[in-house]
């Protein structure tokens, strides 16, 4: 079984074994899709170690999915036509991702719909990881135009805080938006209602790029923001 292979078999739902892969690297070639998960934990977890993806093309789907544990590895200038997705029940720890403008953009959120004793066991066996983990996902080094990580610990990523922001729900009261009185679709009240969608308490956003139509607007109301507390860029 060739490494293509084996990295197929990361996909899919498998209660009986553990999957794993371990010390591959995949440079410039195109691959069917990435797809790690979902894995079945404590007994069928899905595991990926020391693993790097460099600029690959990849031609379906590009998720890391619940019950997969990813640790020390790297996605450098990896294409995609769709989002790179990664779920917040996936445990990472030092994963990497990075590339320039024509990247896949980054999504990391809570799953979708499961049943309730299901999402609850899930996040019981992530939590016996995170609290030992210093640095679940750097992706400081990632100019895609599009990036949304909710449902992950603020002070365990690293983001660039010239493309990225970061906002923590509890700072945003009802009143806050009253006062300010930005416009409903104002970047930040948009980005707002993102993490009252999700229910998580805090995540990073990109910022928009300076071609963007409402970036002068966008880098206004950041400075009403920051003075006024709400926002800490770094």
């Amino acid at each position: 079984m060739n490494d293509l292979d084996t990295l197929h078999r990361m996909g899919g739902i498998s209660t009986d074994t553990i999957r794993k892969i371990s010390n591959l690297g995949f440079d410039g070639i195109a691959i069917e899709r990435i797809l790690l998960g979902p894995g079945s934990p404590p007994s069928a977890p899905v595991l990926v170690d020391n693993c790097f993806f460099n600029k690959c093309v990849v031609q379906g789907e590009f998720r890391i999915t619940h019950g997969a544990i990813v640790s020390d590895v790297c996605f450098n200038d990896v294409r995609s036509p769709d989002l790179m997705t990664i779920s917040a029940l996936a445990v990472l720890d030092r994963v990497v991702v990075k590339g320039g403008r024509n990247c896949a953009g980054l999504w990391v959120k809570p799953p979708e719909a499961m049943p309730e004793n299901v999402g609850e066991n899930l996040k019981k066996w992530k939590e016996r990881y995170d609290d030992s983990i210093h640095l679940m996902l750097d992706f400081s080094d990632f100019k895609g135009r599009q990036v949304e990580v909710l449902g992950l610990p603020l002070d365990k990523l690293k983001w660039n805080s010239e493309l990225h922001i970061p906002m923590v729900r509890a700072r945003f009261g009802k009143s806050v938006w009253k006062d300010l009185e930005f416009p409903l679709n104002s970047f930040w009240f948009m980005r707002f209602k993102r993490l009252e969608l999700f229910d998580v308490s805090e995540g990073v956003f990109s910022l928009p790029s300076k071609s963007d139509k409402k970036y002068a607007q966008t880098m206004s109301e950041m400075q009403i923001l920051i003075e006024g507390g709400f926002l800490r860029p770094s």
